[in-house]
């Protein structure tokens, strides 16, 4: 299983690591560069991972934001309902600047493309 974990602080990031290697020795390990966030490829359940001191939350790798906040991801949709991109609250302005600002705001914004509905 995939996980994102967030730790207490930068201090015990390595006795939480140790502390996955020691209960699986074959884990694979992304350390992200961030002092209190990791992924983590492991056999060990979101309650054995909870358990070590250290751990503050724990997400599963399909619910955390792909920017690598740590943080729980949400659809970012325009004015119409259409999926732009998964977002957290940390990365959604910075997400947002990649479209043109009308397309959240006004529904029947002009583009160059058929949009249909769904039925």
């Amino acid at each position: 299983m995939h996980w994102c974990i967030k730790v207490k602080d930068a201090s015990v990031k390595q006795s939480v690591i140790d502390g996955i290697k020691y209960r699986d020795f074959d884990m694979q390990l992304d350390p992200e560069g961030n002092p209190v966030i990791f992924w983590v490829d492991t056999v060990l359940s979101y309650s054995e991972i909870k358990d070590i001191k250290g751990v503050e939350d724990v997400i599963s790798g399909n619910k955390a934001c792909p920017c690598g906040s740590g943080e729980y991801k949400y659809e970012l949709v325009d004015a119409r309902g259409i999926f732009c991109a998964y977002v957290c609250s940390k990365c959604e302005d910075e997400k947002r600047k990649k479209y043109r600002i009308e397309i959240f705001e006004d529904p029947n914004y002009q583009c160059d493309e058929q949009v249909e509905a769904d039925y």
